[in-house]
């Protein structure tokens, strides 16, 4: 492969490859610059230089095509017992060689390295060791600026607001549960002005929807709701749905009152028929008459047969009004003429004909 020399150092360039041994670090001190003085930011930038580059001298692309060249006459000899021993002792050799490159590679580092690392201890204690901690302290200085300025800020929104609050007569309303409603934050891009309109805007709001309150019917209840949610539409709604539902229970309730006292009679008339029933059954039955003891004595008298008084009713008819379900009817109907053995008519209530 052709390649270049350079005429400075000597060491072999790709073609068209510049050289880079006419570059090096230094350190430039700019108290000691005799040069007009720059401008702050070109004075850093001209602190730390690069200018020279550490030469090395190098002979890798000869050693490169040496190896090579090695390599290839060893794997070129034939699978013997004798070629064995001749590639054992090329490997042995290039090893060796390999081991010096390496042992010069690191010494030339350490070499390069040394001046940077001097450099960089250098650096550590003039700017890094100044710099880091002074940026901590400016940092908490940050912070606590921003703690007084947020301070003062929400003192004087918090006073806005109470007085806001006293001169249209709300009293029921925090500071915290405005900025809970409104999704306000008080931070540092809040700004008094745009807290203040908020403030306006919220306080109007509820003065108008307390002015629509009190016009309603259950003014008080819903009042008690909307302190809680700040929702007039909620509230509105919320007491007008339990004031319903409380006048449905009670017609429930009555309901099921009257309900209870229909059956009550119905039960109670149902009783009396069945008692008159059973007295009527009671005068019907024949008198029982005690069976004569032996006297003790004989007695001289002829007997006559007891017959027992009779009693004869006459069927009156009786009117009675029994609300019934169909199924009722039905039951009433086969108790009357089943177990009482009545006679009996069932109407419909406005119709005798029924």
């Amino acid at each position: 492969m052709a390649y270049e020399t350079c005429p400075n150092c000597g060491s072999n360039l790709d073609p068209g490859e510049k050289c880079s041994c006419r570059q090096e670090v230094v350190v430039v001190d700019a108290e000691q610059t005799t040069e007009p003085p720059p401008t702050e930011s070109a004075e850093r930038q001209e602190i730390i230089e690069v200018t020279q580059l550490p030469v090395i001298v190098e002979r890798l692309l000869e050693i490169k095509t040496e190896l090579i060249a090695r390599t290839e006459a060893a794997l070129a000899l034939e699978c013997t017992e004798e070629s064995k021993q001749v590639v054992k002792a090329a490997r042995t050799e290039l090893t060796k060689v390999f081991k010096e490159l390496e042992a010069k590679r690191i010494e030339a580092k350490k070499a390069i390295l040394a001046p940077y690392n001097d450099f960089e201890a250098v650096y550590k204690q003039c700017i890094t060791d100044i710099y880091q901690p002074t940026d901590r302290k400016l940092a908490e200085r940050i912070l606590e600026i921003d703690e007084v300025v947020l301070d003062r800020k929400r003192e004087e929104i918090a006073k806005f607001y109470d007085e806001s609050c006293i001169a249209i007569g709300i009293d029921f309303i925090t500071l915290d549960k405005f900025l809970g409603a409104t999704g306000t934050s008080i931070n540092l891009s809040l700004t008094v002005t745009k807290a203040k309109k908020a403030i306006k805007a919220f306080l109007d709001r509820v003065s108008n929807e307390l002015g629509m309150i009190n016009l309603e019917e259950h003014s008080v209840e819903i009042l008690v709701e909307y302190k809680q949610s700040l929702n007039a539409a909620e509230a509105v709604t919320t007491v007008k749905n339990r004031i319903k539902a409380a006048d449905e229970e009670r017609v429930r309730q009555v309901a099921t009152e009257i309900e209870e006292r229909r059956r009550a009679e119905v039960a109670a008339a149902i009783d009396t028929t069945v008692a008159e029933q059973a007295e009527h059954e009671t005068l019907s039955a024949p008198v029982a008459v005690a069976e004569p003891t032996e006297p003790t004595e004989p007695i001289e008298a002829e007997y006559s047969e007891i017959q027992p008084p009779t009693v004869s009713y006459t069927p009156e008819p009786l009117h009675l009004t029994i609300y019934l379900t169909e199924p009722q009817k039905k039951q009433l109907g086969v108790f009357l003429r089943e177990t009482l053995g009545v006679r009996y008519h069932l109407y419909k209530e406005g119709n005798r004909n029924g």
